[in-house]
């Protein structure tokens, strides 16, 4: 998510691009109010210009890494 305050992006969430090392627009908004209610109310969230949130999909996690999969 970018707050504005990253020089050459909008706010918005962006999806990062791996084979690219880019970044491609999903949602223009500022939602750095909405993350920091989500991360219990930690206020340097809201006003930090850029956070990076990792998410996972457990299931093709798992299916991947059949031997550490449980770790």
């Amino acid at each position: 998510m970018v707050a504005g305050g990253v020089e050459g992006l909008g706010s918005g969430i962006y999806r990062y691009l791996p084979d690219s090392h880019g970044a491609t627009l999903i949602k223009e908004e500022d939602l750095g109010a909405a993350l920091s209610t989500a991360v219990l109310g930690q206020e340097w969230v809201r006003t930090a210009p850029a956070s990076l949130v990792f998410a996972a999909a457990y299931g093709r996690t798992t299916e991947q890494y059949v031997e550490r999969r449980e770790r």
